[in-house]
């Protein structure tokens, strides 16, 4: 057997240490939002000695010249079962009664009223809407299939994403002209090769969607451990390829859809003009899920986002490319103006929570945090997945965050925002 270089044993430590401070403050912060009282040392000693168990474990078991994000990795799921298995057997789980019953239900009450009085065509202190939502959330959830059957027909009736959320040789016809969202000046005639790029049919029509998560980017989901709920959903939906490997605790790995924006392919893979295997090696991670893209949103889209679908057919990758259909956007743009979203332009978010809404039978979402703390104070990242510094664009964030939180009030969807045990 080699030696072990030093900076091996420097690496192994600085991780070891990482993960282990990491599993002390979840159980800590567990411990004070969740006021367990007499028991809390008794908890307190048990998650930690069993925390230093399993890490002295990993580290034996692992060859010390594992390269660091495959230790990081298993370090980081170990972490995150043994969590759950220490809270799931002393009955402290988020789904336990003690903790669902944490808050009032004068409290909750409460909360909910504020919420619900908040108006998307009044101004509000959008550090009140974070505080308020974040309590909230703690406060039990019920699922009101009334509501549910309301949002599903309102946007089956308004905009049928079923048929229309995706372009598909049946409504966007050979010869026909296709009206850019944005540019309604602009419009782009179907040929035979843009026509022979489009489904046939829709790949979501007439699917039974039982249970979906759309999974958005916000850091508020570092160290939720929420990747194994999340998997568990029939239909995953996430934005912008977001990367698999290494966040799969917090985040899941399970994927059906996914967006890319533009932008991305214009400033990292030079338009796809000239080698294009590390956009190949980008998308291979996500198996055969759909790409969807804004090819008729704006003009400068269009032959970027075609370049896509020759891309993956070149490669042989089982992914598709989709386009969103430019009358199905404009359709939910008008409706939720006449809610009283002032916008420029709707984010992918709340298009898609949209179309899952009619499409599905429940939907969780997961990763929409659009703050730059959290409740306690936390600066957050932009992404989870990334050290970019949050900045707000062109979207309307707060206004969609507070139509989801009044949603998940009404039972129609279920908004988490925390850990996942």
């Amino acid at each position: 057997m080699r030696p072990v270089k030093p900076l091996a044993w420097v690496l192994v430590v600085c991780v070891s240490a990482t993960v282990y401070y990491t599993v002390y403050r979840m159980a800590q912060l567990q411990r004070q939002e969740l006021g367990i009282g007499k028991r809390s040392e008794e908890v307190r000693e048990k998650l930690l000695k069993d925390a230093c168990t399993t890490l002295t474990k990993n580290l034996t078991a692992l060859s010390l010249t594992t390269k660091s994000e495959e230790v990081r990795e298993k370090l980081s799921k170990d972490a995150c079962t043994t969590l759950i298995k220490n809270l799931t057997a002393l009955s402290l789980t988020t789904k336990s009664e003690e903790v669902r019953e944490k808050l009032s239900k004068d409290a909750c009450t409460t909360l909910t009223k504020n919420l619900t009085a908040l108006s998307l065509t009044k101004k509000f202190d959008e550090k009140t809407l974070m505080q308020d939502a974040a309590a909230m959330l703690r406060c039990p959830w019920q699922e009101d299939k009334e509501k549910n059957n309301h949002y599903r027909s309102a946007m089956k009736q308004c905009c049928n994403a079923s048929d229309w959320l995706i372009v598909t040789q049946k409504n966007a016809p050979l010869g026909q002209n296709i009206i850019y969202e944005t540019q309604k000046n602009k419009k782009v005639n179907v040929s035979l090769e843009m026509f022979n790029l489009f489904p046939k049919t829709s790949p979501i029509s007439g699917k039974s969607l039982k249970s979906c998560a759309v999974v958005g980017s916000s850091d508020i989901l570092s160290g939720s451990c929420c990747g194994r709920e999340i998997d568990q959903n029939d239909f995953v939906i996430r934005f912008n390829v977001p990367p698999l490997l290494n966040y799969t605790n917090d985040a899941g790995r399970k994927v059906h859809l996914v967006t890319v924006n533009p932008s991305i392919l214009i400033k990292r893979f030079q338009n796809l003009n000239h080698r294009r295997k590390a956009f190949v090696d980008m998308i291979q991670p996500y198996g055969d899920a759909l790409i969807m893209m804004p090819v008729f949103s704006f003009t400068g889209n269009t032959e970027v986002s075609f370049k896509v679908q020759y891309t993956l057919e070149d490669f042989g990758l089982a992914s598709k490319m989709v386009s969103f259909h430019p009358v199905y956007l404009q359709k939910l743009a008008e409706y939720w103006k006449g809610k009283g979203l002032k916008a420029r332009r709707l984010s992918s978010g709340l298009m898609l929570v949209s179309a899952a809404l009619e499409l599905c039978d429940t939907l969780t979402l997961y990763g929409f945090w659009p703050f730059s703390t959290d409740w306690k104070g936390r600066k957050l990242s932009y992404h989870y997945y990334d050290q970019v510094k949050f900045e707000r664009i062109v979207h309307a964030m707060p206004m969609e965050f507070l139509l989801y939180s009044q949603m998940h009030i009404d039972g129609a969807l279920r908004l988490h925002v925390g850990p996942c045990f």
